[in-house]
């Protein structure tokens, strides 16, 4: 297993987590510049952060080795960040013009709200259409399930703010 497919992985696991955003940033750049290969492999397996000896190393590797996730959780992982990385991009850059066409505006927040919808609806859309690349995972089904559940939850989301419009 590549280092690269790893901190994919286990950076999927932390954004969808419930922790703090700023308890995320601190995980995600821990994951980035500090984790070793194996401290990544024990996260994924244990959900949390430890320190390893040599010995350690090798039993969490065996572990690794013989789990689901080496087969099917890294590829649907890998799937699932780039979705929600490219979708999360979009959304910034929709509501990052949004700033600049509601500066002015006599009632920016119903400005602001009227973008956030637009720039939902869009990272939804997006989604949907990265949902087809599940038929390339072991377990299409389930990353089907788990791309329904992040569009669900834009769809709230969508439905939240266009209450404060």
């Amino acid at each position: 297993m590549e280092s690269k497919e790893l901190k994919i992985a286990a950076g999927s696991v932390v954004t969808d987590s419930k922790m703090s955003k700023a308890a995320k940033l601190q995980l995600l750049n821990f994951i980035q510049s500090e984790a070793t290969d194996h401290q990544i492999m024990a996260l994924l397996l244990d959900g949390k952060v430890v320190k390893l000896d040599e010995q350690a190393e090798q039993i969490v590797e065996d572990r690794f080795e013989v789990s689901k996730l080496n087969e099917f959780g890294i590829i649907m992982a890998a799937l699932l960040a780039a979705a929600m990385l490219g979708s999360m991009k979009l959304y910034r850059r929709l509501l990052s013009q949004a700033a600049r066409a509601c500066s002015g505006v006599p009632n920016k927040s119903v400005c602001m709200s009227k973008f956030k919808v637009k720039a939902l609806v869009a990272k939804q859309k997006y989604l949907k259409g990265q949902a087809p690349k599940c038929n390339q995972t072991k377990d299409p089904e389930k990353c089907r399930e788990r791309f329904a559940a992040g569009i669900a939850k834009i769809g709230r989301e969508i439905l939240k703010a266009q209450t404060t419009v």
